[in-house]
């Protein structure tokens, strides 16, 4: 579009019915990636809070590079600029770090006094802008996976009543109707959470946030649930390391050196 507004308006600069129009070259061509797709202008693209992409950029201009702008939110990182060039490439690799739109500018200037002879000092030289966002995201959680603990007695050991990966034990019957679940490590406890709470959590960012906020003040070792027709679902969050997890209790039953409770998990 800019190229055709150039064109209509050198028409009239110089020319004569004897005399063909002076016509400007075409505006730079800039074309961008990002993580190796391709990107078109005004486009919102998406990058992962935690996760790093490449932004390539490329160029072609008919006289010869000027200057290159560029800008990543209120940064201007430095270009490398070939004076004179037709053709040139440069990149730079960003990282997410908070959830947010990072608007990006790249403009290019052509220098059409060495593109064509006889070209209107009205005219100039000629730019285009190729302006594109980056839309920092949080991480989704992953798909549930669901685990069953199964209790046999006081004398378990094939590890059965043990989930390793979200650190709980299944570690007793207290009643004909009731069992404890305790930590299966000890570095950090269980937070309970409301369905609200449980069903509010939808990305990693959150459900770490959410287990930090509350740890100190909410956090239990362990907890008691009642089965079969009296079980209410428990909701909570457990930590294993560095990685947190939210966590459904589904189910619970009893049966002799059988009783089964059913958990999922996203993490």
């Amino acid at each position: 579009m800019m190229a055709a507004i150039f064109a209509v308006s050198s028409v009239f600069v110089s020319c004569n019915k004897d005399e063909d129009p002076y016509i400007p070259k075409p505006a730079p061509e800039i074309s961008v990636k990002f993580g190796g797709a391709d990107v078109a202008k005004n486009a919102t693209v998406p990058l992962k809070i935690g996760t790093k992409k490449t932004l390539e950029v490329s160029f072609v201009v008919e006289g010869g590079l000027k200057a290159i702008e560029f800008s990543i939110g209120t940064e201007s990182p430095g270009v490398p600029v070939t004076p004179g060039a037709t053709t040139g490439t440069f990149s730079i690799e960003l990282e997410g770090i908070v959830k947010g739109n990072i608007p990006i500018a790249i403009k290019v200037t052509d220098n059409q006094a060495a593109a064509s002879e006889g070209l209107p000092e009205a005219i100039g030289d000629l730019s285009d802008t190729f302006s594109f966002t980056v839309g920092v995201e949080e991480n989704e959680l992953e798909n549930a996976v669901e685990f069953t603990l199964v209790y046999k007695g006081g004398s378990q050991t094939d590890g059965e009543n043990i989930n390793e990966t979200v650190g709980i034990r299944y570690q007793q019957n207290l009643t004909a109707s009731t069992a404890r679940f305790v930590l299966q490590a000890t570095e950090n406890n269980f937070v309970p959470l409301t369905k609200a709470e449980f069903d509010g959590i939808k990305t990693k960012e959150a459900l770490k946030a959410k287990y930090d906020a509350d740890v100190a003040t909410k956090g239990v070792d362990r907890f008691e649930r009642s089965s079969d027709a009296a079980f209410q679902p428990y909701y909570f969050m457990s930590k294993v390391g560095s990685n947190y997890f939210l966590i459904e209790m589904k189910s619970l039953n009893f049966a002799s050196g059988n009783n089964r409770a059913v958990f999922s998990y996203q993490k």
